[in-house]
């Protein structure tokens, strides 16, 4: 239910110039650490040691870096288009449908 309020948020916090995060303030931030540590401790309910987690971060990197590549070639391979604003808030909205599952 939070990655759903996530979405609604920052629906609302959208600016045509800015994107999702403001220049100025704090809020988003602090929402978004928020969520980390949620599923944070969410892996901890599970039972998935911290050792797992440390030596998959670096393949949590390399996917938002390759994620960040790939929507930055998306975007200037198709200008213009305005569903791409909406893909991040896709992710969070499937990310809610298999939490509720």
């Amino acid at each position: 239910m939070f990655c759903l309020g996530l979405v609604v948020f920052f629906v609302k916090q959208f600016h045509p110039s800015y994107g999702y995060f403001p220049y100025q303030g704090w809020f988003h931030w602090l929402l978004l650490a928020l969520f980390f540590f949620l599923v944070g401790l969410d892996f901890a309910v599970i039972g998935l040691s911290a050792w797992l987690l440390l030596i998959l971060f670096p393949l949590f990197i390399i996917a938002i870096l390759g994620g960040t590549i790939l929507m930055g070639k998306l975007k200037t391979m198709y200008r213009g288009g305005n569903a791409f604003m909406y893909i991040p808030l896709a992710l969070f909205v499937f990310l809610a449908i298999v939490k509720l599952i």
